[in-house]
Order: structure tokens, then C-alpha cells, then sequence
């Protein structure tokens, strides 16, 4: 059964809220991997805004191992979901997962 912290960071991720950031989403993101009972390992860390190593600027929003998540404001406009996709293949692309 998810904490109430996890239910109200899931509610604040799924509700749009004037002046809500990036920032605030990959908080939210994070906040859900780590308390939401995942059964994560002492070396399963939940990392923010990792450059993504193949000499762009690119950062992957959160990352946990191999799981990439990139945060949006909003997914309505479908030029901006096809960025997001876009954005995660090249992330997953790059990711040595060897």
C-alpha cells in the first residue's frame, strides 16, 4: 500500500498546477521512486539532471540504473511528446548497459 507521501507526489505529478517547474516534477519522480516501496538496494540511488556522456549537454531528468525518465510540464501538445520521445531513445541509446 503506497504512503501518502507517494499518493500526494502522484497527485501533484498528474495535476496541473500554475508555476509548476521541471524541477518540480523530477522532485515528485524521485520522491515515488524512493519511498514508493520498490525494494531498491543500497546502491539503487535516484539520480537528477545526469549528463548523458557523449560530449552534447544533454541530462537525462531522473535516473535510476537503467530506467530514464524525462519530465514535462505538460504532454498535451504532440510536438512536445514527440520531443520527449525523441529525447529518451537518444538517453537510452547513449546508456552503456553493459
Amino acid at each position: 500500500m503506497p504512503t501518502q507521501v507517494v499518493l500526494d507526489a502522484v497527485a501533484r505529478m498528474v495535476t496541473p498546477a500554475p508555476g509548476r517547474t521541471e524541477a518540480d516534477l523530477q522532485t515528485d519522480v524521485s520522491l515515488v521512486l524512493v519511498a514508493g516501496d520498490l525494494d531498491l538496494g543500497p546502491d539503487d540511488v535516484v539520480k537528477r539532471e545526469v549528463q548523458v556522456g557523449d560530449g552534447t549537454r544533454r541530462r537525462i531528468d531522473v535516473q535510476l540504473g537503467h530506467v530514464v525518465i524525462e519530465t514535462k510540464n505538460s504532454l498535451t501538445n504532440p510536438h512536445v511528446m514527440a520531443d520527449a520521445e525523441t529525447q529518451l531513445h537518444g538517453y537510452v541509446s547513449s546508456l552503456d548497459l553493459s
